[in-house]
């Protein structure tokens, strides 16, 4: 199942975890076993049940960049392995430094749990497959990530759950670890800095040394009262947890705990009062103060790609997905006789109308009145509506 939703990414870390542990603990004779090949010939019939059918009944069809779906579903693997034409493009030690950051206060502990899992002689027995399936998954994840030219952050999202299970060995296991027993204090500064930077922020655009463009447009959004009382109060609890978190700085379990509480509850005010609000380049916002004021209470649609965050910003209690190549359906949901309706279109989607459309949802599309038109996540998107009476 993970492999159908998220494609190879899926089997990085169960292989690795496998091979890790078996490999730490001495079962190499486990990885001898003939029913792997079955395991893996399940796989190939069910990716084949879903991909067979997914590629004859719709792998002609155009996705919003113009190629077919068969063509993206087969050859995008080989094109990010050879970096051609791909986004995100970096080195192969891309990924390394990137995970040590991400992993950040914790990661002296998992980088010491790393270390005993190279050597798991030393460690219990009980304890020497655990450890080599959480190194090993780790490892074989970095290795297969960074072998593609493209690379993004959020790839590290599953390999940083196999560090984290290396820093709670280490902070268990490895308590007077000197790596260790740095984690507290790592934690306790980056919590001290966040609420630095958290009380800063709002004051930082009157310094007269942002220039103009989207970071002081950001500044004076977070300078507004609503979101500098948010900041602020974010400020206050991640002092308090760096407080708590140097008190207890004696036992690393605990310090662990209270740093990471402290975080967490600074993220969750962040994430839902501040995050949906200050990027214009990501925020609908403008399409939705058109909308309410041109057609209120008309129903949402959207073309030309797939994103139901819109809601953050339409608050529509529903959202029409007319997908990569709906234009008869745009076409439906525009003509002038149809109930009055807003659809939000990719403008490149919306510009090769033209040569994808049938000459009647042409007719339709070419007369829809345009409400908006702005640049929107690094893609310029339109809000459209009915088109007038004949």
């Amino acid at each position: 199942m993970g492999v159908l939703v998220k494609g190879p990414h899926a089997l990085y870390l169960p292989i690795g975890g496998i091979v890790g542990g078996c490999l730490a603990s001495g079962n190499r004779k486990a990885l001898r076993d003939p029913r792997w090949l079955l395991t893996l010939a399940t796989l190939a019939v069910v990716v084949a049940a879903w991909l067979y059918p997914a590629i004859r009944l719709a792998g002609d069809e155009a996705t919003a960049d113009g190629t077919t779906y068969g063509a993206r579903l087969l050859g995008q693997i080989g094109t990010r392995l050879a970096g051609e034409n791909e986004p995100h493009l970096h080195g192969f030690w891309f990924l390394v430094p990137l995970i040590l950051l991400m992993g950040l206060p914790w990661t002296p502990a998992w980088l010491a749990g790393l270390a005993r899992a190279a050597r798991p002689v030393r460690a219990p027995v009980t304890e020497r497959f655990g450890l080599g399936a959480a190194g090993g998954a780790l490892g074989l994840s970095l290795l297969l990530l960074s072998v593609p030219g493209s690379k993004r952050e959020v790839y590290l999202i599953p390999p940083l759950a196999t560090a984290c299970v290396l820093a709670a060995y280490a902070l268990r296991r490895l308590p007077r670890d000197p790596a260790v027993r740095s984690t507290p204090l790592l934690t306790a500064g980056v919590l001290a800095g966040l609420a630095l930077t958290l009380f800063a922020a709002p004051f930082v655009r009157w310094t007269g040394l942002i220039p103009a463009g989207p970071a002081l447009e950001v500044l004076e959004a977070l300078g507004r009262a609503p979101l500098t009382a948010s900041l602020l109060g974010a400020a206050v609890l991640a002092a308090v947890g760096a407080w708590r978190t140097f008190a207890s700085r004696a036992d690393v379990e605990r310090a662990a705990v209270v740093g990471g509480l402290g975080l967490g509850i600074v993220w969750v005010v962040l994430a839902l009062t501040v995050m949906p609000t200050i990027g214009r380049q990501k925020s609908f916002a403008g399409a939705a103060a058109v909308a309410a004021r041109e057609r209120p209470g008309a129903p949402l649609f959207e073309a030309g790609f797939t994103d139901p965050s819109v809601l953050w910003w339409f608050r529509r209690d529903r959202l029409t997905l007319l997908g990569n190549a709906g234009y008869a359906a745009t076409a439906r949901a525009l003509a002038w006789d149809a109930p009055p309706a807003v659809v939000l279109v990719r403008a490149k989607f919306w510009d090769a109308r033209a040569r994808r459309a049938t000459p009647e949802a042409l007719r339709v599309l070419d007369r829809a009145a345009v409400l908006w038109r702005d640049e929107v996540g690094g893609g310029e998107h339109l809000l459209l509506s009915n088109a007038p009476g004949p």
